[in-house]
């Protein structure tokens, strides 16, 4: 009895949802070039080492979500999609939020993966799902808002 009991735990934990990687929620606010709000995305938050490395590898879907990749530092920064499964839209900001530059990234399930860096010392770097860029049409003026007002 108590193996039927261990073995249904096991089947039951392997069905469960697969939770954010780091679940330190916030929500952020994009502004065109001309201040107009054009999206309001909730992100998980990678603030750390272990986090940056991780990033959305292993992901099959992100929605409308994205993550946000927090540095203490503004510098020349350099993503790649190793192991990551979906293609993303990377925008890179400066310290005050103003607008870098950003790329579309795809899947790189081999090594050498290509680079795509920031065209300028980032602080941020905020990952969001392929067609994003386009959708919402950043670009030099744009602003990344964090912790907005509700």
């Amino acid at each position: 009895m108590r193996l039927r009991l261990l073995i249904l735990g096991v089947l039951l934990a392997a069905c469960a949802p697969v939770e954010p990687y780091h679940t330190d929620m916030q929500t952020v606010v994009l502004r065109n070039d001309a201040g107009a709000q054009v999206a309001l995305i909730p992100v998980e938050i990678a603030d750390s080492t272990e986090e940056w490395k991780q990033g959305l590898m292993g992901r099959t879907d992100i929605g409308e979500s994205g993550m946000l990749f927090v540095f203490p530092d503004e510098a020349e920064r350099n993503f790649w999609m190793k192991d990551t499964l979906v293609p993303l839209d990377i925008i890179f900001f400066a310290a005050d939020g103003s607008f870098l530059s950003s790329a579309t990234m795809e899947p790189c399930a081999s090594d050498p993966c290509p680079g795509y860096p920031s065209r300028g010392a980032a602080a941020y770097a905020l990952e969001v799902a392929k067609g994003s860029l386009q959708k919402w049409n950043l670009q030099e003026g744009a602003q990344l808002e964090l912790n907005p007002e509700m």
